[in-house]
């Protein structure tokens, strides 16, 4: 145990060898969390605990198996298998499989201890079962959408009565009555879902006290790992196994110790809340903190940009993480033009800097961003393997649609016609596409043939071949407008005409909006695509992705790069990362950005960038795209805020035409700063190719044209907590924010009454007509009239029709109604909306 103490830091030991009480480790990144919870494991055995009075809960299988691993090596496998490690769903699997039958529900219900296990297929099932006898629509009430609804009621301790007693509205109402008749299916087949296991596990210990007492006395010492992550169901298993309701008094003897990172809280959209921890020191009055600062992962560069970033949030606890590795290369931060030059800007430096591929992570914000980035490692023959996600052109949402315009192009492709002939869905089930197919088999034709001429078949009744003709009559609208659009516009026009678009955003879940995402990229490839003969244009990029996807599947490999999103790359250390895409409306991420998102949403994202930044041993890159294609068009993104939050002197910043970004010449970085009254410093603004002070027009949450006016960059002191400025947060949210999202001037004029930035703000105004001719000139972006009532293509937001028009000076501006993506003021100037 000594030679054991002797490897740990002040703070660790400290951490190890505290006997009693509760105790919270603010764990940084990096900072040995792992030793500190196995050492202290270890030192309970070694001073007389019984490792059958030890209980370790942690987050994954795998941070449970490494756990025991270590302590096997460390204490004897016998020893280890008579404490309990595991994941909260394991510990309460294990709780019910001994209990259950201890239980029953307010309402009566009560299961046997041979129940089972439904997982996410088995629920839809149900859920689908559930509505059909419901006699509801899965077009209104989307399965995946009910069972994320679900999922999150029990994550805050709601079964289907309290769920129900909390409905407030119509559509609340009928999913609680899909909750409950889901609750029925489950108890008749003595089945529960995942998140059964928690809630379930918390209202067995809650009600019934002797077997609450049990697990109370069995467990005298409990260690909790990645408590930040923690949701309110997991806080109240371990509060009944822990405290039982006693005092401090009657707790002496117990501890239960907490380790966790509020400022790497990034699940809040799986249910987890971070205010748990942040409140643990209230719910437990007599707890000690310690902090592990000492960092043994990153040089002292990478960890000043962390630190200097993340206290910019104010929901957390203060902690400073500092190196034992040196100080280490500058970050370098690079402006592409696009996402193209982006890709083979990262590919090239790990051609030509890193030996070790394996040691080599890019990371981004969304699934979506992979694409440019997977071609041009392809192009280059680098290895890579995918981590958390398919590789862009293997995920379904893409062959989805690749299939349709398979099918548009060779319309007896029955292998694409069996994929999407009920996606989304038609009701036109399995039994069905098998008597086409069969009648097809005996007839040798293919399954379209007998689709044209299903009236002639007396095999399927009226209704079904009213189904089947719909179909292809979908299919010749498509068809007919496959000339009439540009390439791009018509892959657009496939997602929605198809209904596939709307289905996505009526499950309205984080997964169903990745996908949307990638359904986006995938009409920005179309829109790149160069073919050699213009009068088969779908027939080539049909090639061309076919070609790709044959590339993508390289074999595994003990040398490659890692790809995966930043939510993935937790928990994980790299000797060089790259972080792409560090644009406003990117990252951080527009969902945080509009006018409905809460200051929550922004500090969630400024602890995902810590998480990315964190993640790098030696040396990390930054990247960012002037423009970028979004639904096909070209759109213009500020760079990200976490940019400017990153003192100047850790980084080098350059631009794609080699240049560095401090040359004022060139640098779309370069800061102008502007004497306000009284010679008062401290704002500055961005500048570019069309003159000081205008940044080129926006698209979605942040379109408007106004120039941007920033924070200058704080000397970054890290011996303190909150860097130096000249300005109220105030001014800063009015400058950052809201000249972003208004486009009322007068509104803005009185938010900026008596502000010392006012006069920079009108002089800016006074540049914004010019400059705006300039941009319209040189990027042939022209103005264009519509009529109310016309339905008109934008780039992000889909199809739309013009419901009023506002008039101001020589320029207008309409208010368009995208459906459900909603009413947007679009000026035609800058979004270069196409008449549909």
């Amino acid at each position: 145990m000594e030679e054991l103490l002797k490897s740990l830091n002040d703070r660790q030991k400290e951490a190890v060898l505290e006997k009693e009480g509760a105790l919270l480790v603010l764990a940084g990144a990096g900072s040995g969390k792992t030793k500190v919870l196995t050492t202290r494991i270890v030192n309970l055995v070694k001073s007389g605990v019984s490792p059958y009075k030890i209980l370790a809960v942690t987050f994954t299988n795998k941070a449970a198996k490494e756990m025991k691993e270590r302590l096997s090596k460390m204490i004897g496998e016998e020893v280890v298998k008579k404490m309990w490690v595991g994941t909260f769903h394991n510990i309460c699997g294990r709780i019910l499989r001994f209990d259950i039958e201890n239980y029953q529900s307010p309402d009566g219900k009560k299961w046997d201890k041979n129940y089972v296990i439904y997982d996410d297929t088995d629920t839809n099932t149900i859920i689908k079962n559930a509505l059909k006898k419901l006699n509801l629509d899965e077009k209104v009430y989307a399965p995946k959408l009910i069972k994320a609804t679900i999922s999150n009621a029990k994550s805050k301790m709601q079964d289907a009565y309290t769920f129900s007693t909390r409905a407030r509205d119509y559509r609340t109402q009928r999913i609680s009555e899909i909750y409950e008749e889901y609750e029925k299916q489950l108890l008749l087949n003595n089945a529960i879902d995942f998140d059964d296991m928690l809630l379930l596990t918390v209202n067995l210990l809650s009600t019934n006290e002797e077997v609450r007492n049990k697990y109370h006395e069995r467990f005298s010492h409990i260690l909790v790992d990645e408590f930040q992550d923690t949701n309110l169901s997991q806080y109240m298993l371990i509060r009944h196994l822990y405290s039982n309701g006693k005092t401090d008094e009657e707790l002496k003897g117990r501890s239960l110790c907490v380790v966790g990172d509020v400022d790497q809280s990034i699940y809040s959209w799986r249910g987890a809340d971070y205010k748990i921890i942040l409140n643990f020191q209230t719910d437990y009055k007599n707890t000690k903190l310690i902090k592990l600062e000492q960092n043994y992962r990153s040089v002292s560069t990478i960890l000043d940009a962390a630190n200097a970033i993340i206290v910019n949030n104010a929901e957390r606890v203060s902690k400073n993480l500092y190196s034992t590795k040196g100080k280490g290369e500058k970050i370098e931060i690079y402006e592409a033009q696009d996402e193209s030059n982006e890709a083979y800007y990262v590919v090239n430096k790990i051609r030509n800097n890193v030996s070790n591929l394996n040691e080599c992570a890019i990371l981004y914000r969304t699934n979506s961003q992979s694409r440019a980035l997977e071609e041009a490692l392809i192009s280059q023959g680098i290895s890579y393997r995918m981590v958390g996600g398919l590789k862009f052109y293997e995920r379904k949402e893409i062959k989805d649609i690749i299939a349709y315009l398979k099918l548009l192009y060779n319309r007896h492709d029955s292998q694409s016609l069996k994929r999407i002939i009920n996606v989304p869905k038609r009701s036109i089930g399995d039994s069905t596409v098998k008597k086409v197919q069969d009648l097809a088999g005996s007839l040798d034709c293919s399954l379209f043939d007998i689709i044209e001429d299903i009236n002639e078949y007396d095999d399927f009744s009226a209704s079904v071949k009213l189904k089947l003709s719909n179909f292809k009559l979908l299919l010749d609208k498509l068809d007919e407008n496959k000339d009439k659009l540009s390439f791009p516009e018509f892959v657009a026009f496939v997602i929605e005409k198809t209904g596939y678009l709307a289905e996505l955003k009526a499950e309205d879940t984080e997964e169903s909006r990745s996908r949307i995402e990638n359904l986006q990229e995938l009409v920005n490839v179309a829109r790149d695509f160069s073919p050699e003969d213009e009068d088969n244009v779908l027939g080539e990029f049909l090639a061309q992705v076919a070609l790709v996807t044959d590339l993508d599947e390289t074999p595994d490999t003990d040398n490659a790069v890692t790809l995966m999103t930043l939510h993935a790359a937790k928990g994980l250390e790299f000797e060089t990362v790259f972080l792409a895409g560090l644009e406003e409306g990117i990252f951080p991420h527009s969902r945080s950005l509009g006018d409905y998102s809460k200051p929550q949403d922004l500090e969630e994202e400024r602890r995902l960038m810590y998480v990315g930044v964190t993640r790098a041993k030696q040396k990390l890159y930054i990247t960012y795209a002037k423009r970028r294609q979004m639904w096909g068009k070209t759109v213009y993104y500020p760079p990200s805020r976490f940019l400017e939050e990153i003192p100047y002197n850790l980084t080098d910043r350059h631009v794609s035409d080699g240049g560095s970004l401090s040359d004022e010449r060139t640098s779309t970085f370069r800061q102008a700063v502007s004497k306000l009254k009284s010679d008062r410093s401290g704002y500055v603004e961005k500048t570019n190719s069309f003159g000081s002070g205008f940044v080129a027009p926006l698209q979605g949450p942040q379109m408007q044209s106004i120039s941007k006016v920033v924070k200058p960059k704080p000397t970054y002191n890290p011996q303190k907590d909150q860097p130096k400025t000249n300005f109220t947060k105030r001014e800063a949210f009015v400058v950052k924010n809201e000249q972003n999202k208004i486009n009322d001037e007068e509104k803005v004029k009185k938010i900026l009454e008596n502000n010392p930035i006012q006069k920079l703000l009108e002089e800016r105004k006074k540049k914004e007509a010019a400059a705006a001719a300039v941009y319209s000139s040189s990027t042939s972006i022209t103005q264009k009239e519509f009529q109310k009532g016309d339905r008109v293509f934008h780039g992000k937001f889909g199809i739309g029709h013009v419901e009023e028009i506002k008039e101001s000076g020589s320029s207008k501006s309409y208010l368009i109604d995208f459906g459900k993506q909603g009413k947007k003021l679009v000026d035609s100037l800058y979004q270069n909306l196409k008449k549909f």
